[in-house]
C-alpha cells in the first residue's frame, strides 16, 4: 500500500503538467530543464515497479487455500483481476512515453488485447494508433485502473492505509534511487528499441512460436487456477501451486533472457548491460550548469518533430549543406550522443566522433530516417567487399583458390603474402578502412566508409579545424565553427 501511495501521489502531480498530445516531447522538456519533473517521474516509475512486485507476492499469499485471512469469493475474483489490471498499468505506462519504444510496443500490445476470448478485437478496434489514443488510455491509467487496485487492497488487507513509519521509509528509499537512476526516453535515433520488462519474458516466448494467443492462453490458465485453488483438494492445491510457481520462475528466465542477452533481428544473441536510449539510465538527475553560457534559459530546440538539446549550445554550426544543416536533422542525427541533457558529459557520453564508418553508419547514415535503403547495397559492394579482387591476387601470388567456395570478404584476409599486399595497398583506401583523424580525405586520413566519397572540407572548415587543432589542448572550449559539408 505504500508504493501505491507514493504512486499515486507522484502521478497525480504529472497529470497536470503531460500532455498526452505531445507525450515524448514533454517528457524530453523535463529532462532538458525541469529536474524536479524528473525527480516525480522517477519516483512514479520506481515506486511503480515497486508495487508489481510487492503486489504480486501480496497478492499469491491472500491467494493460498491456507491463508490466515481468506478472502471471501467477491475479494478473490477482485485479488485475481487485480493481476492483469497491474500489466496494464505497466503496459499504458510505456505506451504513454510516446517515444520510439512505445510505438515499437503497440503492435504486440494490440495482439494480446485482440487475442482476448469474446471482446478483444472489439478493444483492439478502439485502438487505431498512440497518437490518437494516447488521452483515452491516460485517463484509465491514472483513474480507472488505479482506482480499482486501490479499492481491491483496500478491502483485502486488515489495515488499508500503511503504517507512517512504513510509508515514509519506502518514500526515502525510492526517493534517494529516483536520484540516482532513471527511465530512459528513446527518440528514435537507432533501431534498438526496448519493451517494458514485464513483456521481455513474452518477446522471447515468440521468437520460439509466433502465436500470442498461446501467451494470453497461458495467462488465462493461471488466472482461473489461481481463482478455482479452494476448489481443489489439498493435494492436486499443492500440485497447481507448484506448477504456476514454476511456470513464473520460466518467465522470469526468459525475461532475464530478454534483458541481458537478447536476440537481435539477424538472429543472434549477444550479452548486453541495458543502456539503450530507452533503457535505465545511471547517474544524478541534477546535472551542472550547461556548457553554453546562458543555454539553460534558451527554449529547447525541435528537431524533425523531438526536442534536441544538443541545438542549445551548437545551433551556430555552419557549412552543413541544405540536407544536412543542423536545424533540418540536429545534431544526434549523425554524431549520436544524448539529446535529452544539457550537461556536456553526459550529452557526449555516447557521441560518434567520425560519423559515416561502415562500423557505425546503422546507427548514423543508415537509420530508419535517413538513408537505411543505400547502406546495405554499400556493405555489399566491391568497394567495401573486395569481392573478386581477393581471390585474383592470390592466383597472381600463386596461392590456391577455391574456385567452389564464395569470393572472401575482405575481412577475411589473412597474411599471406597476397593478402599482405592488399593490406599495405588497396584495402588501406577501401570503405570498410575507418577514418579516424578529422580532416579531408586524403593519403594520411582514408577510407571512412561513407566519408570516402561524401565528406567535402571548404576552406573555411580547413581553416576552423586549423585553428581548433593549433591550439593547446586544455585551452579548446569550443569545437570549430565550420562544418564540412556532405
Amino acid at each position: 500500500m505504500a508504493a501505491l501511495v507514493g504512486c499515486g501521489l507522484s502521478g497525480l502531480a504529472l497529470h497536470g503538467v503531460y500532455d498526452p498530445q505531445n507525450a515524448s516531447r514533454t517528457i524530453a522538456e523535463w529532462l532538458l530543464g525541469h529536474p524536479g519533473l524528473v525527480l516525480i517521474r522517477n519516483f512514479h516509475y520506481w515506486s511503480a515497479q515497486l508495487l508489481v512486485l510487492s503486489l504480486s507476492v501480496l497478492l499469491w499469499r491472500r491467494l493460498q487455500p491456507s491463508a490466515a485471512f481468506p478472502p471471501g469469493r467477491l475479494v478473490r475474483v477482485a485479488l485475481v483481476l487485480c493481476l492483469p489490471t497491474l500489466v496494464f498499468l505497466i503496459a499504458s505506462g510505456h505506451l504513454l512515453r510516446g517515444d520510439a519504444d512505445a510505438r515499437s510496443f503497440q503492435p504486440l500490445f494490440t495482439a494480446l488485447v485482440a487475442d482476448l476470448p469474446y471482446f478483444g478485437l472489439f478493444l483492439a478496434s478502439l485502438w487505431p494508433g498512440i497518437e490518437a489514443n494516447l488521452p483515452a488510455l491516460l485517463f484509465h491509467h491514472t483513474i480507472s485502473a488505479s482506482a480499482f487496485v486501490a479499492l481491491v487492497l483496500a478491502a483485502s488487507l486488515r489495515r488499508p492505509f500503511p503504517r507512517l513509519s512504513r510509508l515514509a521509509f519506502v518514500a526515502c528509499a525510492t526517493l534517494v534511487w529516483s536520484l540516482v537512476v532513471s527511465p530512459g526516453l528513446n527518440d528514435g535515433l537507432n533501431r534498438q528499441t526496448n519493451l517494458p520488462w514485464l513483456f521481455l519474458g513474452a518477446q522471447e516466448f515468440l521468437h520460439w512460436q509466433p502465436e500470442t494467443m498461446v501467451i494470453v492462453l497461458v495467462g488465462l490458465a493461471a488466472l482461473w487456477l489461481a481463482w478455482a485453488l479452494p476448489r481443489f483438494s489439498p493435494t492436486s492445491s499443492h500440485r497447481i501451486r507448484l506448477g504456476l510457481l514454476v511456470t513464473a520462475g520460466l518467465y522470469a528466465i526468459l525475461t532475464g533472457l530478454g534483458l541481458f542477452w537478447p536476440q537481435t533481428d539477424s538472429g543472434s544473441r549477444h550479452l548486453r548491460w541495458p543502456a539503450g536510449r530507452g533503457d535505465w539510465r545511471l547517474g544524478s538527475i541534477v546535472s551542472p550548469a550547461p556548457a553554453s553560457p546562458g543555454a539553460s534559459h534558451h527554449p529547447v530546440p525541435v528537431v524533425l518533430g523531438r526536442p534536441e538539446g544538443c541545438l542549445v549550445c551548437h545551433s551556430k554550426i555552419t557549412g552543413l549543406g541544405d540536407s544536412h544543416r543542423p536545424e533540418a536533422i540536429g545534431c544526434a542525427s549523425c554524431h549520436g550522443g544524448n539529446t535529452t541533457t544539457l550537461d556536456a558529459d553526459r550529452a557526449h557520453a555516447e557521441m560518434i566522433r567520425i560519423p559515416g564508418n561502415l562500423s557505425d553508419a546503422p546507427h548514423t547514415c543508415g537509420t530508419a530516417g535517413c538513408h537505411s535503403e543505400i547502406l546495405p547495397r554499400v556493405e555489399r559492394s566491391i568497394m567495401a567487399t573486395f569481392s573478386g579482387v581477393i581471390d585474383v591476387n592470390r592466383r597472381i601470388f600463386g596461392e590456391p583458390v577455391d574456385a567452389a567456395a564464395p569470393p572472401p570478404h575482405v575481412r577475411e584476409l589473412k597474411h599471406s603474402a597476397a593478402d599482405s599486399h592488399l593490406r599495405q595497398l588497396c584495402v588501406s583506401c577501401h570503405l570498410g578502412q575507418p577514418k579516424e583523424a578529422w580532416g579531408p580525405i586524403g593519403q594520411e586520413s582514408r577510407g571512412g566508409g561513407c566519408n570516402a566519397c561524401h565528406l567535402t572540407y571548404s576552406p573555411a572548415a580547413l581553416e576552423a579545424l586549423d585553428r581548433f587543432e593549433s591550439a593547446p589542448l586544455l585551452t579548446r572550449k569550443t569545437i570549430p565553427a565550420v562544418h564540412p559539408s556532405f
